[in-house]
């Protein structure tokens, strides 16, 4: 579920942990994703405790490191940097177990497939056509 969606359950609660994901392109497949989360289980906390601030939310998630400390280095904010002014941006999706995030992480994935050979194709046959007529000058 989205995490504005999540914040109205009794689940949102500093301390429980919960497992977080988000994969999304918002201009186009020649930049990086307009934000990439693998599936992370993370710890929700105040956004008083994170290392960045935190907008249009009383808390952030923070993922574990390997010997199960908490990593606030590593801080995950609820939205992403889309948003403007009074729009906060696209929240996280939150799941409650390992599988329900990374099933939805892979159609997240999946989503994207037909968008990026599309946009492949189209770039091909413009290059196609510039050395096509560079050719014939």
């Amino acid at each position: 579920m989205r995490h504005k969606e999540f914040v109205e359950t009794e689940l949102n609660k500093v301390g429980n942990k919960v497992w977080v994901c988000d994969y999304r392109y918002v201009n186009g497949f020649d930049k990086k994703p307009a934000r990439h989360v693998k599936p992370t289980y993370v710890e929700i906390r105040p956004s008083s405790e994170g290392r960045r601030s935190v907008y249009y939310s009383e808390t952030v998630y923070i993922p574990f490191k390997k010997n199960g400390e908490l990593n606030f280095n590593k801080q995950i904010n609820p939205f992403d940097n889309t948003g403007y002014r009074m729009h906060s941006g696209v929240d996280i999706q939150v799941f409650l177990t390992k599988q329900e995030c990374t099933t939805f992480y892979k159609e997240l994935c999946k989503y994207y497939i037909p968008l990026v050979e599309e946009t492949i194709e189209e770039k091909t046959k413009g290059l196609k056509d510039l050395v096509e007529y560079l050719s014939n000058i």
